[in-house]
Formats: structure tokens, sequence, C-alpha cells
């Protein structure tokens, strides 16, 4: 790898609005037959296309407006640092398709897909370096008290951001 440092500004008056998408896309790691590769000029972007073992394809989520978010952090010693990935959103109610997806996501590990509010598409895991999830729901106690499941997640990654440009493949593969 070159010299990698480029200088880093910010311009005055530049959008800086936090928070992620409506919609979080998941696959298991087992219907990732190849991640799309990193493009070598940055380093953090993987373009081109996921292939997908047969019948399968990353699923949609609702997420509640204004729930999903996504930090890095770095950890480890020196000279081994990385960076764990975390997040959480929130999903309505509590429906069959919504209990099914946490029973099945339970022990699973995979992909997480979000486009961020600027529209860009971050990654959370890899084939390697997977996602692990965990569902809980609560009923509330009162009539107007939020029911439904709250999905948080980790990974670890070299990267803090990982970031996708291209199709997030939500029919399933051939």
């Amino acid at each position: 790898m070159g010299f990698p440092f480029e200088q880093v500004s910010w311009p005055a008056g530049a959008d800086n609005m936090g928070g992620l998408s409506t919609v979080a896309y998941f696959a298991p790691a087992s219907a990732i037959m190849q991640m799309p590769e990193f493009d070598p000029q940055d380093g953090i972007t993987r373009k081109g296309e996921f292939k997908m073992a047969q019948g399968t394809c990353f699923v949609s989520i609702y997420v509640t407006y204004g729930t999903a978010s996504l930090s890095s952090e770095p950890v480890g010693e020196s000279d081994c640092r990385c960076s764990k990935l975390t997040g959480e959103f929130f999903h309505p109610g509590s429906t069959p398709e919504a209990a099914t997806f946490a029973r099945a996501v339970q022990n699973t590990q995979g992909v997480f897909a979000f486009r961020d509010t600027s529209g860009r598409i971050r990654l959370v895991g890899d084939v390697v370096n997977t996602a692990t999830v965990k569902a809980k729901h609560e009923t509330g106690k009162k009539p107007d008290d939020r029911k439904g499941w709250t999905i948080a997640f980790e990974a670890y990654s070299e990267r803090p951001i990982t970031f996708f440009e291209g199709e997030i493949p939500t029919t399933p593969a051939p």
C-alpha cells in the first residue's frame, strides 16, 4: 500500500446529519459465496456484486425512523488494533415474520447493510468477520409504550467504516 494519507478538511457549511434509513438488510454469511472486492484506491469501499448461494438473498427489515445506529470503536493492543462495530435498530410489533427472523438469526452469523442519511450504503460484517445478532422483544407496560423488537449487532473489522457501491441482492439467486 502506497502513501494512504490525503488532506482531511471540513468545508464550511457541509451537511452532517446523523442516523440511518428505515430499512436494514441482512444475509447469513453462509448465503454469501463471495463478497464484492475493496476498491484499491481508498481501501474502504467494496464495489461490485455479491455472489449469493442459489435461492438466497439479503432480506429487508423495516426499521422505525430514528432508531437505527451504528458505531465504530478502536479495540485491541498496540500493533493489533482493529475496529468493533456495534449498533441496533427497532422493529415495531410482534408479527410472526419478525418473530421468525429473530428465531432464525439468534445463532446465525451474517452481514448487515444500511443506507446512511447521505444515501451511502454501509456494510457491517463479512464472511470472515461476521456480524452477530441479538433480538430482544418487549411488550411495554402501558398502552402507549413501545412494543417490538430491538435488534442489536456487532462485528469486528480492519476498517472503521466499510462503504458499498452496488446493488444489494434482495431477489433469491438462481
